[in-house]
Order: structure tokens, then sequence, then C-alpha cells
């Protein structure tokens, strides 16, 4: 009897931690930045503004030209400024997770650059270069807008392996 009641004490403590873990992302070091102003492994974000949109353009769209179109049921909330890559490495936005989060909810996220001419959506910055930025959240609508923004990256900015914790998390409290 004994044996039976340990063993489904033991049963119920396995599908209570693997269900707790399911979502979690795993990271080697965290710092957390409120302000105006966030510098993510050499790279100077310069916040300008925290807006709803809902649809994300480039400033002077040009030609053929990438965007985000409205979503049914949702908005974007969009964090944009001016980013300086002093870095001295080339940066691909596909290798940096982003998410936005408040106290109830996490929404995903994209973190993307304008080209040279402010006439597309990019997701590169190359050495030295500085640039516009924007951080794009997807949000329920009647859901509350994130309050911070996390952003998870590699040494390099290299690109994430498969089941592999993240270098660097930076949390942005936005104010």
């Amino acid at each position: 009897m004994m044996k039976r009641i340990l063993m489904v004490f033991i049963l119920a403590a396995v599908l209570c931690i693997c269900g707790c873990q399911a979502d979690d992302i795993q990271v080697k070091n965290m710092k957390t930045v409120t302000g105006n102003v966030i510098n993510v492994n050499g790279i100077c974000f310069s916040m300008e503004k925290a807006e709803n949109k809902k649809e994300v353009k480039p400033e002077k769209p040009n030609g053929y030209y990438n965007y985000y179109e409205e979503q049914q049921g949702y908005h974007y909330f969009v964090v944009s400024g001016e980013a300086a890559n002093e870095s001295g490495q080339a940066v691909d936005a596909e290798h940096i997770l982003v998410r936005g989060k408040n106290d109830e909810n996490v929404c995903e996220g994209k973190l993307l650059f304008a080209n040279e001419q402010e006439s597309d959506l990019i997701k590169n910055l190359g050495v030295g270069e500085t640039r516009k930025f924007y951080f794009v959240i997807l949000v329920k609508e009647g859901e509350p807008d994130p309050s911070g923004i996390e952003i998870y990256f590699n040494e390099g900015f290299r690109e994430q392996e498969e089941n592999g914790s993240y270098d660097e998390l930076s949390i942005w409290k936005l104010e």
C-alpha cells in the first residue's frame, strides 16, 4: 500500500513539473532596464515613442515594401526610435526573440529596422549603422498593452540552437 501511494505521489510530481516547464525560455544572464534607452550587446536603442497602430508601415513607403497589415481583433503595439549598432557585428533580427509582457500576458513580437531611405522594413542592421527601429507586438483587443519588452539573444547575435538556452535576456521596462 505504501509503495502505491509513493508511486502516485511521484507520478503527480512528474506531471506537475513537466506541465509547469512547457513555456519556459532558458537564459544564462538577465538584466532589467528602465527609461528611454537600452543597450543590447552593443546596440543602443533610444525610444522616441510607443503607440498603438492598426497597420505597421515604413515612414516613407515607396514602390514595393514590407508592412504588417491590419489583423481583425488585434492591434499593434509599436515602440520606435533610433538604433545605433556599436557592437562591431552585423545584426540579423531573425536571431533575436522579442516578446511584449505585462502582469497578465505575453505577446509575441518582432524587431525591424527601416532601410536607408525609410521606405521599407528590413531585418538587418550593419556594423556602425544607425537606423530607425520598430519593436512590433501584436496585442489582442481588450487586453492591456505591454509594460515591458523582453529581448532574448545570443552572444554575437548568432542563431538560436534548437532547444538551447539564450545567452542573454534584456527586459526593457517602458515608462
